[in-house]
């Protein structure tokens, strides 16, 4: 018995493998309108087939035999428009055995293959799968499978960019009346090429009364390119997205709830980082014939809740969001900020919360109020930032700070307002207001240093940073800067200083230069030269000396310089000096010479100096002329034109009038030291030979060793005329008329 069960097994499988070889090449044009009849039942819509074959696997849903379908085109049912609702090379159908028995056919599956359909919104407000899923509730239905097609969306005669790729669809007849759904596919759009998303995930059912029961996935996702599905310019956010969730009631009012996850944000041009993820439950609800779709965050104890409006959202994309922040930390605030491209410091620790609410419109853009509460910011090595309460607005694209108080110490204060720019570069303007701040508080708020105030110890008023600018009208006490050229710092005791963009002006300055103490002002305009005013009370020249020795003498041109005779080249911050003013001088003193009130008007262009109308009282004479120096070589060179006039000599006066130059420093511009020009005197009285009573004559010194050589020519006086000049010993030998007058120059003795 069971070798002859064993025999006819064999034989059917033999008949059918037999059969399903030969199937295809079976004439089956003569059922060709029963097939179409049969699919139009099946898909409640007229149906052309090219080219029909029989075959024993069709690939469809549901396995059995049935018939392979070539260029098969679904049309449209006419409420939703002319363009068919799918096309597609071959379409694969399984026959129900069953009914072949009751002399009708048919179908048990029908399998699209890669097919391209439409979904199609009508102007009735419905969508043409929803006629066709009213059209297949039935139980003899067969079940529907798509793979790896795609999905598009119709409005009339428009498609939306928006389109569902590698799209999988199930459809399968359920229980009383009941349809089983499955989809997943990858959200697209046409006129975005890169597109970063995981897959999104339906499955559920449909009831015979039109209910729907979903459950919904989408993958984790780029946020960007989410939210390119709203706008298709982006918003330059990157991070990761995803969604689960359930969609419960009629297509026309479906209830959502579920989670969504959102981290890694970051700006588009920046790395991601390990940062903030928040998982938050959300609820709200999806309108199908209007494209409406509601959604908010649920859940009291999270410290942020977000809700999202959008309409049209397959057409012209309308939406709107809002952000709740509950006592947020503040440091979860900046972890976000440092990620969207903020320049925050790392070391930077922060303390506090921030509540308040932030909503964005596509009409208005970005909106929101939020307060700061016990804030305290600090950096290493620096004392903490501390508030209250600071409370901040987001209008008009930009992050405002209304006025608040910021304790640095206990008697340290200062009230900063000001506001942030959201878009790239994100402009700042802040403005910090203080009786007293200390400048190493100051920096505890990570701004750029302010133009001198930043070098004293501390500082009152106000300072405005804006535009990578700051302005500033304030006082500064204690300030050291470094100015090239001089040996030491500029110290400051106290200043004014009033600041604006391109100008730059200091008045009320106290303070001192090495041992040199001063008062005055200056101001710096653009471009133009600097200008100043200086009072010194007292000046000595070995220490002014010693404080100009870097600008005096530098070092000279290299050995390859000095082959090719090239000169040395000029530092740059002397190329670049540009200064005029004045410079009044109580009293100075060289070695045992002294001089008083002292005043010239001073001009510094690069490498070359100049003083003009230079007067000065040197012991009981006075000098008016002009003073250049050349800064161009290693050795500064100098020449001084003028006349000193009145100088008590002998009983009577003497009046010079001529140039002097020399170069270098020290015993140097001593030694190089050459002078000419004319003497007039009056009331010269000369021992043995009667007075002068006028004298005259030119008169020229050059440098020999430690002594200077002097001649005088052209000598006329009352007793006649003469010559003289200063001989090895450093002896003066005076010839005058039959009177030969030799000694010091200084006092002259007869012999």
């Amino acid at each position: 018995m069971r070798g002859k069960l064993f025999r006819i097994a064999f034989y059917a499988v033999i008949a059918v493998a037999i059969l399903a070889a030969l199937a295809p090449y079976i004439p089956a044009a003569f059922l060709r309108a029963r097939v179409e009849a049969a699919l139009s039942r099946s898909l409640n819509r007229a149906i052309e087939i090219g080219d029909i074959r029989f075959t024993f696997f069709p690939a469809g849903p549901v396995p059995g035999p049935g018939f392979a379908l070539e260029n098969v085109t679904i049309h449209e049912d006419p409420r939703a428009g002319i363009e068919p609702f799918a096309y597609m090379q071959e379409l694969g159908a399984s026959v129900r055995v069953l009914s072949l028995l009751g002399g009708s056919l048919e179908l048990s599956g029908i399998n699209l293959g890669n097919a391209s359909i439409n979904l199609v919104k009508t102007e009735s407000g419905l969508w043409n799968f929803q006629y066709l899923l009213n059209g297949l509730k039935d139980a003899s239905m067969p079940a529907f499978r798509m793979r790896e097609g795609r999905v598009n969306f119709k409005f009339g005669d428009t498609k939306s960019v928006i389109f569902f790729n590698a799209a999988d669809i199930d459809i399968a007849p359920g229980a009383t009346g009941a349809m089983d759904l499955r989809f997943s596919g990858e959200p697209s759009r046409s006129d975005h090429t890169k597109q970063d998303f995981g897959r999104f995930f339906i499955r559920g059912t449909s009831s015979a009364a039109g209910q729907l029961d979903l459950t919904i996935e989408l993958q984790r996702s780029s946020l960007e390119e989410t939210l390119r599905l709203m706008d298709p310019q982006g918003f330059g956010v990157h991070g990761i997205l995803a969604l689960n969730g359930r969609l419960t009631g009629p297509p026309e009012q479906l209830a959502l709830t579920g989670t969504v996850d959102i981290g890694d944000i970051h700006r588009s041009d920046l790395l991601p980082k390990e940062g903030q993820a928040w998982k938050l439950p959300i609820q709200g609800t999806l309108n199908l014939s209007n494209e409406r779709f509601d959604l908010e965050s649920t859940g009291a104890d999270t410290v942020i809740g977000m809700k999202f409006h959008a309409q049209e959202y397959l057409t012209r994309p309308m939406w709107n969001a809002a952000a709740e922040f509950r006592a947020m930390p503040l440091s979860t605030l900046f972890a976000v900020a440092r990620h969207m491209g903020a320049t925050l410091p790392e070391t930077l620790v922060a303390e506090g919360t921030v509540s308040g609410a932030a909503a964005y419109d596509q009409s208005s853009g970005l909106s929101g109020k939020f307060t700061v509460d016990d804030a305290s910011l600090k950096l290493p090595e620096s004392d903490p930032l501390k508030t209250t309460l600071a409370t901040l607005e987001v209008r008009e694209g930009a992050l405002h700070l209304a006025a608040a108080t910021v304790i640095v110490s206990p008697t340290q204060a200062a009230q900063i307002e000001g506001s942030a720019g959201l878009a790239s570069p994100h402009a700042l303007d802040l403005r910090i207001t203080t009786r007293g701040l200390s400048v190493a508080a100051m920096r505890s708020f990570g701004l750029p240093d302010i133009p001198v105030v930043s070098q004293g110890a501390s500082w009152a008023g106000w300072a405005r940073y804006q535009n990578e600018k700051w302005s500033s009208e304030s006082t500064v006490t204690d300030a050291k800067l470094a100015v090239a050229g001089f040996a030491t710092p500029l110290e400051i005791a106290s200043a004014t200083v009033s600041l604006v963009p391109a100008r730059l002006a200091v008045s009320r300055i106290s303070g001192k230069l090495g041992e040199t103490a001063f008062s005055g002002s200056y101001e710096v305009r653009g471009t133009q030269p600097a200008r100043f005013a200086l009072s010194i009370p007292e000046a000595n020249a070995a220490e002014l000396e010693r404080i100009l020795a870097p600008t005096l003498a530098r070092a000279g041109p290299g050995l390859l310089d000095r082959t090719l005779r090239r000169p040395a080249n000029l530092p740059e911050w002397l190329k670049t000096r540009r200064a005029e003013g004045t410079i009044s001088i109580d009293t100075a003193s060289a070695g045992e010479w002294r001089a008083r009130d002292i005043k010239a008007r001073v001009s510094w262009d690069g490498a070359a100096v100049h003083w003009t109308n230079a007067t000065a009282q040197i012991e009981g004479a006075v000098f008016a002329g002009t003073l250049d120096a050349d800064l161009a070589v290693p050795s500064a060179k100098f020449h001084v034109a003028g006349a000193i006039t009145g100088i008590p000599y002998r009983g009577g006066v003497l009046d010079l009038t001529g140039t002097v130059d020399a170069e270098g420093s020290g015993a140097q511009l001593f030694q190089t030291t050459r002078a000419e020009g004319t003497a007039k005197g009056r009331g010269i009285g000369l021992a043995g030979e009667g007075d002068f009573r006028t004298f005259s004559g030119s008169f020229a010194m050059q440098p020999l060793g430690t002594a200077p050589r002097w001649k005088l020519t052209n000598v006329e006086t009352p007793q006649g005329q003469g010559s003289g000049a200063t001989q090895d010993d450093g002896q003066l030998v005076l010839q005058v008329g039959q009177a030969r007058i030799a000694g010091p120059l200084f006092p002259v003795r007869v012999k």
